[in-house]
């Protein structure tokens, strides 16, 4: 989270995809999960048995860079978006637009796993409230 990261604690950062926040590229997909629903389920999953689980199943929320970039400036405003520099990298744009951007999520939800809810904006406020009790 390096385009929210440095931005909530007002230091600049440098997003490797697009070439400014208009480019098309920020409409990739990028997988991820908060740290919260991440101990959520590496809870759950201590009580499904190894036998249950499938070969690569996994539980995240789907948002894209512009979804991360809006919440940023939803959550801090938007003089934060000044702090990320573009400077897009052709092979990190390759890697992460080669990613699956879609999967049926029904099985490990079967077993309790645990998106985040609501997109990016509660997880970029939870953030900020971390860096501001100091904890972040």
């Amino acid at each position: 989270m390096g385009i929210i990261r440095e931005p909530i604690k007002w230091l600049e950062a440098v997003c490797p995809v697009g070439a400014s926040l208009d480019s098309p590229e920020l409409g990739l997909a990028a997988w991820i999960a908060s740290p919260e629903r991440t101990i959520d389920n590496f809870i759950v999953a201590k009580h499904v048995p190894a036998d249950k689980f499938l070969p690569h199943t996994c539980v995240v929320y789907l948002p894209t860079v512009r979804d991360e970039l809006e919440a940023l400036a939803e959550v801090e405003r938007k003089d934060a978006l000044k702090l990320i520099n573009f400077k897009d990298d052709p092979t990190n744009r390759r890697i992460v637009g080669s990613w699956p951007a879609r999967f049926d999520n029904s099985y490990p939800f079967g077993h309790g796993f645990v998106v985040d809810e609501g997109g990016m904006v509660p997880i970029v406020k939870r953030f900020k409230a971390m860096v501001q009790a100091g904890k972040a």
